[in-house]
């Protein structure tokens, strides 16, 4: 049995570029030491009474669905090396030790091609794998695209006669591979020679644009190390990548000292606390990220009064003209005396929050001059 990834149509041109991956088949493997040969897969200490805490939520799925996306193998006289699918191997061991007998743990599925693969083989087989995936972070796809585009590269330079050394094909960071890649090509005078980003999305299958192709390209080269994945597994969009590394740009040592303040806060916070940094240069991490909190709570207030309904608001009205009880006035002055200051340092409330606010503050004022009924 064939089994297809769960990718676009063309994304298949990638699988028959290669005898072996063209061989490939399904199969339920037995999950037991001496099977596979990865050692990540191992090192989960699978009699371990305790599971990972990063295996937790996936040990339940397994349990109550089994395996839902098999794995990848190569292999080698009878064993098994995963190519891709560490996690899902570790939990599944895990479970067939600790876990009472379920067959869910038992054998795990998976897409399995004759070895040994080349480095490039085993690149476009990950890269089936992970293109299929919804979930594909800014970070992950730009360096999925990277590695196809140099291998569309490669290929070019190998038919105009000047095969790319085999160390350049065996470098693993994909920035470092494109590089040298290009290098390579400069030097060698094939000037005419290139691997443009149409070409990388027809022969993936891919529907993106070719100028999004640049976005994540020069967001992802940009990056510090290790921060283009931080962003990733906290879901970071692209806009508010680029956002934050306008600013690295200029100050890169606030810029990081920010990251490290919403990630360990709220993420989510990043998008404001930069927008907050450059209007306020001198201000500290700590500062700008409290005053991205404080503006996203004043802004959702203001979206939850212009939500109300009319009646609800006639309500507030009513029992605004009632004596106030002690403090509330204090506190409304004390809101309000905040959110101003807050736009004199050059805070900017959206369309949508500013209007709410200003059909409040009229029916305030018609109500302090006496002029509303």
């Amino acid at each position: 049995m064939t089994a297809e990834p769960a990718a676009g149509g063309e994304q298949l041109q990638l699988l028959s570029r290669s005898d072996r991956l063209r061989r490939r088949r399904l199969e339920m493997l037995p999950v037991g030491d001496g099977v596979f040969t990865d050692t990540q897969g191992r090192g989960w200490g699978a009699k371990s009474s305790t599971p990972p805490a990063e295996l937790r939520d996936l040990l339940s799925s397994i349990a109550g669905s089994g395996v839902l996306q098999p794995i990848l193998c190569e292999e080698l006289g009878g064993s098994y090396q995963v190519v891709s699918g560490h996690r899902r191997l570790a939990a599944c061991r895990w479970g067939s030790v600790n876990v009472t007998p379920n067959a869910n743990f038992a054998e795990i599925p998976a897409v399995v091609v004759p070895g040994p693969l080349t480095e490039e083989e085993r690149r476009a087989f990950q890269l089936i794998e992970n293109l299929g995936r919804m979930d594909l972070q800014p970070g992950e796809l730009a360096a999925a695209l990277l590695y196809e585009r140099a291998a569309v590269l490669a290929e070019a330079l190998a038919e105009a006669g000047a095969a790319a050394p085999s160390d350049i094909r065996g470098l693993d960071d994909p920035v470092a591979r494109w590089d040298r890649l290009d290098a390579f090509r400069v030097k060698a005078g094939l000037h005419n020679v290139g691997a443009p980003w149409t070409a990388v999305l027809q022969r993936l299958g891919m529907e993106i644009s070719p100028e999004r192709c640049r976005q994540l390209h020069r967001a992802f080269r940009s990056m510090p190390p290790g921060i283009a994945a931080e962003m990733d597994a906290a879901e970071i969009a692209l806009t508010t990548r680029s956002e934050w590394l306008r600013l690295h740009k200029g100050r890169a040592e606030a810029a990081e000292e920010i990251w490290a303040a919403v990630k360990e806060r709220d993420p989510t916070l990043l998008r404001r606390a930069v927008q907050e940094a450059e209007g306020r240069p001198t201000a500290g991490a700590g500062e700008v990220v409290t005053a991205a909190a404080e503006f996203r709570e004043a802004a959702n207030q203001a979206r939850g009064l212009a939500q109300r309904r009319p009646d609800a608001i006639g309500a507030l009205i009513d029992a605004a003209r009632r004596p106030p009880p002690d403090g509330l006035v204090a506190d409304a002055e004390r809101l309000l005396s905040g959110l101003l200051a807050r736009l004199r340092g050059g805070a900017r409330l959206d369309d949508r929050s500013a209007a709410a606010l200003r059909r409040l503050v009229d029916e305030l004022r018609g109500h302090l001059t006496g002029g509303a009924p």
